[in-house]
């Protein structure tokens, strides 16, 4: 897991550039209110990179 954002979010979409060809990624996103409470994550997604 790595965080990507701070509070309040400042962009609104993501590209992740630390990928290596022809590795599996997972992800999934859930929010961080400026308390520090997390929202239930999304259903996981994979990427394969080419």
């Amino acid at each position: 897991m790595a965080r990507i954002g701070t509070a309040p979010a400042m962009m609104l979409s993501y590209q992740d550039k630390n990928v290596v060809a022809g590795r599996k990624y997972f992800y999934a996103i859930s929010a961080v209110d400026l308390r520090g409470n997390e929202s239930t994550k999304t259903p996981e997604t994979t990427e394969v990179t080419p």
